[in-house]
C-alpha cells in the first residue's frame, strides 16, 4: 500500500505506515529516494501467523483475546469469538474462512 492506498481508507498496518509517512517526509527533505510499506513493515516472519491471514484488527482481538494459536481457534465456539472486543458476524466469518 501507498500513501494515497492508506488517505483513500485502505486497510494498513498503522506502524509500517507511521514508518512510512516519516521516511516520505524525510527523503522529500534530503532529495533521497521515497520508501514503500515493504521496506518499513514488519517482515511476515517476525508476525503472528494471524496477521497473515487475517486484518490487523481481527488479528490483535484474537490474541488479546487469549486465543494464541490456530487450534484454539478452531475450537472455540462463535460466542466465545463475538464475544471478543473488536469480533462482530462479519469479522466472524472471515475468521472462519481464513483459519476454520
Amino acid at each position: 500500500m501507498d500513501l494515497k492506498g492508506i488517505a483513500g481508507g485502505g486497510s494498513f498496518d498503522s506502524i509500517a505506515a507511521i514508518r512510512l509517512l516519516a521516511r516520505k517526509v524525510a527523503a522529500l527533505e534530503s532529495g533521497a529516494p521515497s520508501a514503500t510499506m515493504e521496506s518499513v513493515a514488519p517482515s511476515a516472519t517476525a508476525r503472528h501467523v494471524f496477521y497473515r491471514l487475517l486484518d490487523d484488527r481481527a488479528a490483535k482481538a484474537l490474541l488479546d483475546g487469549g486465543l494464541d494459536d490456530i487450534e484454539s481457534v478452531r475450537k472455540a465456539d462463535d460466542g466465545r469469538l463475538l464475544a471478543l472486543n473488536g469480533i462482530g458476524p462479519s469479522t466472524l466469518k472471515t475468521i472462519r474462512e481464513a483459519i476454520g
